[in-house]
C-alpha cells in the first residue's frame, strides 16, 4: 500500500507528466511536427523511472500513469526504453489498454508483428489507416477485449473518422 506521504512525494511527478503530455499532444495535433519534443522528453521519463518506478495508477493517477505509457510509446527513437519500461510495467497497476498500444509498438518497432492492432499506416491507394501485420488476427478482437479495448473494426473507423476531421483544419 502506498502511504500518503508516498503520495505527496509523487506529487511533483504528476505535474511534470501532464506537462509533458501536454506538449506532445499540441505537437502531434498542430502541423509543425518537432521530433526535439520526444528527445526533450526522453531523459525527463527516464528520470522519473529512476526515482520512482513505473509511475502507476496509485502512485502518479489514473491520467498521469496513462500519459506515461503514451509519452514512451512516442519514444521511437529509444525502442531499448520502450522495451525495458514495458518489460518493468507488464505486471504493475497501469492501464491494460494503453500497456496494449506500448506492447504493439514494441513489436513493430522491432520488427515483429504486433498484437492488438493498435499500429496503423496510411494506405496510399485506399486513403485510409489500416493496422499493421498483426500475429494473429483470428484472436485480436479477443485480446483487444481482454485488456479493455475496442473491437479492431470500431478503433479502425475511429482512426479513420479523426483523420478525415485533421485533414479539414
Amino acid at each position: 500500500m502506498v502511504t500518503k506521504e508516498k503520495i505527496l512525494s509523487y506529487y511533483p511527478y504528476k505535474k511534470i507528466i501532464k506537462k509533458m503530455f501536454e506538449e506532445d499532444q499540441r505537437m502531434r495535433f498542430s502541423t509543425n511536427w518537432d521530433d526535439k519534443v520526444d528527445e526533450k522528453h526522453l531523459p525527463i521519463l527516464k528520470d522519473i523511472l529512476n526515482k520512482i518506478g513505473v509511475p502507476t495508477i496509485d502512485k502518479v493517477g489514473i491520467e498521469n500513469s496513462k500519459y506515461f505509457i503514451i509519452l514512451v510509446i512516442h519514444q521511437d527513437k529509444a525502442k531499448e526504453f520502450q522495451k525495458q519500461f514495458l518489460d518493468l510495467a507488464i505486471n504493475e497497476n497501469v492501464n491494460k489498454a494503453t500497456l496494449a498500444h506500448l506492447t504493439d509498438r514494441v513489436e513493430i518497432n522491432y520488427g515483429r508483428k504486433q498484437i492488438y492492432g493498435s499500429q496503423l499506416s496510411f494506405n496510399e491507394t485506399t486513403n485510409l489507416l489500416e493496422p499493421k501485420d498483426i500475429k494473429d488476427p483470428k484472436k485480436v478482437n479477443q485480446l483487444r477485449e481482454e485488456v479493455g479495448l475496442e473491437p479492431l473494426e470500431d478503433y479502425i473507423e475511429y482512426c479513420n473518422k479523426q483523420q478525415t476531421l485533421q485533414k479539414k483544419k
